[in-house]
């Protein structure tokens, strides 16, 4: 064995050096990927929680328009603010 070059030495010096580079980057990806898992779920549930939400306020407004349709004597209780919100200072 004593007749090997030294170029043979740096190549397998350098696919052990490839080799353990690869392994690392791929326990990366799958860090990387669970961690990307793991915000969509997040995400998926918080846009839900919103939706439902958004459903409870159309659910009151549908509510409040069917009770105003329903009572006219009530609408004539209602009173608007004497200056609009975005215009206050």
């Amino acid at each position: 064995m004593s007749d090997l070059n030294p170029t043979y030495f740096r190549n397998q010096e350098l696919r052990d050096l490839l080799i353990e580079n690869l392994g690392n980057v791929g326990k990366e990806n799958v860090v990387l990927q669970e961690s990307l898992r793991e915000e969509q779920t997040k995400n998926t549930a918080e846009r839900e929680n919103l939706f439902l939400e958004l459903l409870e306020v159309a659910d009151a407004l549908e509510a409040l328009l069917d009770y105003l349709h329903n009572n006219p004597k009530a609408q004539s209780r209602i009173y608007r603010t004497p200056t609009p919100f975005h215009s206050r200072s």
